[in-house]
């Protein structure tokens, strides 16, 4: 990772937003856009006023980026557009490795934060963070679910240079339903130790980077409520998934784990969307 990109409006969710971001890229190193999406005052604006309301709101931004300390390169930037568009686009082109957002009643142009959230949610073809409305603490642990999938796969990438910059350790939760079990769970070939085999497999990006891994590994159990209560039993973490395919006929993302995630507005919530994506 070399930068991220925060959506911003000036509002307190933003501002959060904005403040758990710059922390993440000073203890990461990493450089920090601040993006902004222009809201006219009208649909139709004459040339003049629009130059003036563009001047005022940059220079209203530049304020927003002079109040956080990101530790380094950080960078205003006015869009032009609708939101959740500008914002995806802007990303890309400045090749940012994480969007961030507010949850709740964030604003970021014509359109409600909530909107704009769901649709990068459902959308995004970056990894997307979003932070609960009260805030979040700089994160201490990143809880990361796998299931060997290609989206767990690639989410286990991102963490591994994410945990490995921040310095933090990682907690692995794998969530199983083994069929009727023969052996007992001491024996070399019981469910647990051939889960256990399976997520060292799997989470072994991130080992190789020198981040700490713990396994949190769940029997008969919703993968939902094995992380949440991994989450629970770590309270300074940041929870990271992989985030299914984009469906052929919606546009939309795949999957409802996240969403539950996203519905606690407790922790910071990342989604890590397949490579192919891309």
């Amino acid at each position: 990772m070399q930068r991220m990109l925060v959506g911003v409006d000036g509002s307190a969710a933003a501002h959060n937003a904005l403040v758990w971001s710059a922390d993440v890229a000073h203890r990461g190193r990493f450089d920090l856009v601040v993006a902004r999406v222009f809201e006219p005052t009208q649909a139709e604006l004459s040339p003049e006023i629009d130059t003036k309301l563009h001047a005022e709101q940059r220079v209203e931004l530049e304020g927003w980026c002079e109040n956080v300390d990101a530790g380094g390169s950080i960078t205003p930037l006015l869009l032009d557009g609708g939101p959740p568009e500008a914002l995806l686009a802007a990303a890309v082109e400045c090749d940012a490795d994480l969007i961030v957002v507010g949850g709740g009643a964030v604003k970021l142009g014509h359109l409600d934060a909530s909107s704009v959230s769901d649709q990068l949610v459902h959308t995004s073809t970056l990894p997307l963070a979003v932070v609960p409305t009260t805030g979040a603490a700089p994160p201490g642990n990143i809880v990361l679910a796998v299931d060997g999938s290609p989206e767990s796969l690639a989410a286990a990438d991102f963490v591994a240079d994410l945990a490995a910059r921040l310095a933090v350790g990682v907690t692995a939760v794998f969530a199983f339903e083994p069929f009727v079990e023969l052996v007992p769970e001491t024996d070399p070939n019981s469910w647990r130790h051939e889960a256990e085999r399976g997520v060292r497999r799997w989470v072994a990006p991130v080992e190789q980077a020198g981040v700490a891994v713990d396994l949190d590994i769940e029997r008969d159990v919703h993968p939902v409520a094995a992380i949440r209560r991994t989450l629970d039993a770590h309270p300074d973490s940041v929870a990271c998934l992989g985030a299914r395919r984009l469906s052929d006929v919606t546009g939309l993302r795949l999957g409802r784990i996240p969403l539950h995630l996203l519905d606690r507005k407790t922790e910071v919530v990342i989604l890590v969307p397949r490579q192919a994506e891309e």
